[in-house]
């Protein structure tokens, strides 16, 4: 009985954290204009981009990163992919046209890095 509670109340917790909101708050945001902003999921994340920013010019987000990004993926807001586009490049500029207004994430599949470095976006 001991057994079974504990599993219900990990899988409790592990639910509760996966619907956790994908957008952070404000201090980690890194691009935040009236069409998109676009945040990081930990502080830690400020030395991967060393430029994020929003073109209106060309209705895109352009991000220039420390390491080569291998691909970018695009989940909705349901946590399914959408996109996964490779780089093989520092820089890289994403269509805002690729989105539809609400939240989503972008997976960075970095060289040199474990796990993929996650950013929620949300268009408005």
């Amino acid at each position: 009985m001991k057994r079974v509670l504990l599993i219900a109340a990990f899988s409790i917790a592990m639910i509760t954290t996966s619907m956790a909101s994908i957008i952070p708050t404000e201090s980690l945001m890194i691009i935040k204009t009236a069409e998109v902003e676009v945040s990081l999921v930990d502080i830690v994340q400020k030395d991967l981009f060393q430029v994020a920013q929003y073109s209106p010019e060309s209705n895109s987000l352009d991000f220039v990163t420390a390491d080569e990004i291998r691909y970018i993926q695009i989940f909705s807001e349901k946590g399914e992919l959408k996109f996964q586009l490779p780089v093989l490049s520092r820089k890289v500029r994403i269509s805002k046209g690729l989105f539809n207004s609400g939240e989503y994430r972008l997976g960075f599949i970095m060289d040199g890095h474990k796990t993929i470095e996650f950013t929620g976006v949300k268009v408005k």
